[in-house]
Order: C-alpha cells, then sequence, then structure tokens
C-alpha cells in the first residue's frame, strides 16, 4: 500500500481470511472492485491480532502490501460489560494510523460505518448491509434462561449504533425488497439512501473433490446446514424433525459455535445420533452443496443468507422459513417463490417443516427442476457488477449536506 491510501477498504468483522457469510461476502467484493482496477485492502477485526492473523499493524514493512489487515476489535479490562458502546471508537482510532482512502470505504458491519466516519469525516461511506442485528441478536440469547443485565447493555450498544450507522452512512446496500423495508422501518431518516441491489457470491463450479458426505447406502437422501450453531440458527429445529422423516434421511450440519454441545447430545437424546454428521467450518464447501439433496434454513432471523445463495448457485434446492416478521425477517423468501428454486415453510413450525422436507424428497423431479431453476437464477442475478457500479458511482460524489448527517466526534 502507497502512502496515499488504496482507492477502497472493504471492512468486515472477524478474521478477513477466515469463514463465514460476511467475512466471504468481504472478500468477493474485494476482488469484483479488484477486476475493475481498483486498488483496494480488505480489513478485518479479531480479539487477538498476532502475526498469524495477517495484521498489517503488526508486520514488518517489506511484507506484502496487499496482504489483508487485521484490526484488534478485543475489549480491555472490564470494559467487555459495554464492548457493544466502545468497540467502533477502539476501531477508528486503528483506522487513524492508516492512510485514509482516496474514492471511499466499504463496510460491511455498523461498526465499521461509525469507525470510518469518526477517523474519516469526510470520506464516502458504502454500508453493505448484511442483516439488521437489533433483530438478529435476541434470538442468539439462550432459551433457558433470560439474557443478563451486561446482555442487554451491549444489545442497546449494538442498536445505537445501527440507527447511527444507517443514519450517517452515504449510501445503504440492500439484496432485497424484505431488507429494504426492515432498513426503512428501523431507521427512517435513511429511506432516500437505502437501494436495493444484487450481492455477488462464490460461482459453482467443477471440483476435483469426491464425495464429502459419508454414505449411507444408495438410498439415503442428504440434508445439509451451515452456519454458526447457536440459538438463531436454530439446527435443533432440524433434528427434532428428524425422528418423523424417513429412516433414509441423514443430515450434515457444517459449523461451530456455543450451541454445538447441545445439538450433539440433542441427537443422542432423539436417537438420531446415528443419523447426523457434525464438520467443522469449510473453507470450500462446494463438495457438500453438490452431495446434498436439500440444503436447509432453520435461521429464526436471517435477512439474506449467503448460504442459501451459494447453494443455488451449485444447483442444489433449498428449504427455508417463509418471511413473517417480527417473528422472522427472510429476506430469502420472495427469490425462492421468483426462482422457483425451493420450497418454504412456516417459520417457527416444526410439523411444517416435517411436511415441507417430506414432500420435497418425495419428487426427484421436482428436486433437479428446483435445483436447475437456482442455479439460473444466481447465474444471471449474483453477480457484484450492479454493486460495483453503485460504489464507484456513488464515492465519485460529493458529499451534500441535504442528504448525509455529517458525524462530529
Amino acid at each position: 500500500m502507497n502512502e496515499s491510501g488504496p482507492d477502497f477498504y472493504v471492512a468486515c468483522l472477524g478474521d478477513p481470511l477466515g469463514w463465514g457469510g460476511g467475512i466471504s461476502a468481504a472478500r468477493g467484493l474485494t476482488v469484483a472492485l479488484q477486476a475493475r482496477g481498483q486498488r483496494v485492502q480488505l480489513v478485518g477485526a479479531v480479539p487477538q491480532v498476532t502475526r498469524e492473523t495477517n495484521s498489517r499493524l503488526a508486520l514488518a514493512p517489506d511484507d506484502d502490501a496487499d496482504a489483508p489487515i487485521t484490526l484488534n476489535s478485543a475489549a480491555r479490562g472490564g470494559s467487555w460489560r459495554i464492548h457493544s458502546w466502545l468497540l467502533a471508537r477502539r476501531l477508528a482510532t486503528q483506522l487513524r494510523r492508516l492512510p485514509a482512502p482516496s474514492m471511499g470505504f466499504v463496510a460491511n458491519s455498523p461498526f465499521w460505518v461509525v469507525a470510518a466516519r469518526q477517523a474519516w469525516p469526510r470520506v464516502p461511506i458504502i454500508y453493505r448491509f448484511p442483516c439488521l442485528l437489533t433483530h438478529c441478536l435476541p434470538f442468539t440469547w439462550p432459551s433457558d434462561r433470560p439474557p443478563t443485565f451486561w446482555t442487554r447493555v451491549n444489545y442497546w450498544g449494538t442498536r445505537h449504533i445501527e440507527r447511527r450507522a444507517l443514519r450517517i452512512a452515504d449510501r445503504v446496500l440492500a439484496a432485497t425488497d424484505e431488507n429494504v423495508e426492515e432498513i426503512r422501518e428501523f431507521a427512517p431518516c435513511c429511506a432516500a439512501r437505502v437501494t436495493k441491489c444484487w450481492f455477488g457470491v462464490r460461482p459453482g463450479g467443477p471440483t476435483t473433490a469426491g464425495s464429502v458426505i459419508q454414505p449411507h447406502g444408495a438410498t439415503a437422501r442428504m440434508l445439509l446446514a451451515v452456519g454458526v450453531c447457536d440459538a438463531n440458527k436454530n439446527f435443533a429445529a432440524l433434528l427434532r424433525a428428524l425422528p418423523r422423516l424417513s429412516a433414509r434421511i441423514r443430515v450434515t450440519i457444517v459449523g461451530d459455535g456455543p450451541e454445538k454441545e447441545h445439538l450433539q447430545s440433542l441427537a443422542v437424546e432423539l436417537s438420531v445420533a446415528h443419523r447426523v454428521r457434525f464438520v467443522a467450518p469449510q473453507s470450500d464447501l462446494g463438495p457438500y452443496y453438490r452431495d446434498a439433496d436439500l440444503v436447509v434454513s432453520t435461521s429464526r432471523y436471517d435477512a439474506f443468507p449467503n448460504v442459501l445463495r451459494e447453494a443455488m448457485c451449485f444447483g442444489t434446492p433449498i428449504v427455508a422459513p417463509d418471511n413473517d416478521p417480527p417473528r422472522c425477517y427472510s429476506g430469502i423468501a420472495s427469490t425462492i417463490r421468483t426462482a422457483d428454486c425451493g420450497w418454504l415453510y412456516t417459520a417457527d413450525d416444526e410439523a411444517s417443516l416435517v411436511d415441507v422436507i417430506g414432500a420435497a424428497l418425495a419428487k426427484n423431479d421436482a428436486l433437479a427442476a428446483r435445483g436447475d431453476n437456482g442455479l439460473r437464477f444466481a447465474t444471471t442475478n449474483f453477480r457484484w457488477d450492479d454493486c460495483v457500479d453503485r460504489i464507484i458511482t456513488d464515492a465519485t460524489k460529493p458529499i451534500s449536506p441535504a442528504d448525509n448527517v455529517v458525524f462530529s466526534p
């Protein structure tokens, strides 16, 4: 990186070389901007920065200038109790040590929006909306006990940061009509700056890997669920559905998280452990998508799951909850209807989930047809072109006080 800084920073929370939908999207957007001739630096944030996390602030001057930057998001001392209130300020302090971008800052998290505005008040900020944490976080709280006082304090801090981010971002890019509606309802002040556009996703291509899902006989049917094992992803609903489904049906869950041990115990309790396989996070999910008969989402909240879009790119049909706010904001629901690439079940209704999966797997012709429909739709729409066009256009426009609230640290 030269002293004048890159054209753009693209920022995500988490290790930029790690796994997860937001990180995958940030990497994809970085590559798409670079393909347009832009100089782009990917930025992440993790609780502990080491040389292994590829931190630009910790590396020697002769290291690769294009390596991702990893900043420190760790809480200090007892400040973990109000982490969400301090995170943006902590990130802004580190951003000021970097040269400002010459064109703009693309944030994949509200904390980055506020941090970038604090660090560089006149740099255009584009917020690629992943989900609304205000709606998501309560679903991640354990159901067997009420949230603690400090959990609620951090929740209100996150809610405050999200409202501020939506107020000060120069442009908010959202993937679906449901996302746009949700944002405008939550923060009406930014209604004029919210734009719908498709996001890109890694395309499905040939793979040299063989089958990665353990065989259970020629007649076995495979369900795939991918993501963080937490209360929001609600993989327990899929496990509870399994005893009511055909004995031929197996489940593979790819991911780690706080609920993983509970899910493993639940599989034993339900006497389906022999039908369930747990797999650590994978850098390449392609072989899993190809081996699955269905990719299933049981999330209580998911704005537009990256996993389901990837499944469509591999021609795998999907099952997901229908949009039912405020219980479930599912931005993928309208896409499933439009593309005819899967099936929808009633949110929070496990009997509906059982019926839909059973009916879907009973129709081999429909499975193949809807998988093909999803692949065609994804090939046409799930590209970064429109998103990159808007980012470059917005970054070259002067910030108008009439259109944006300038942040004062």
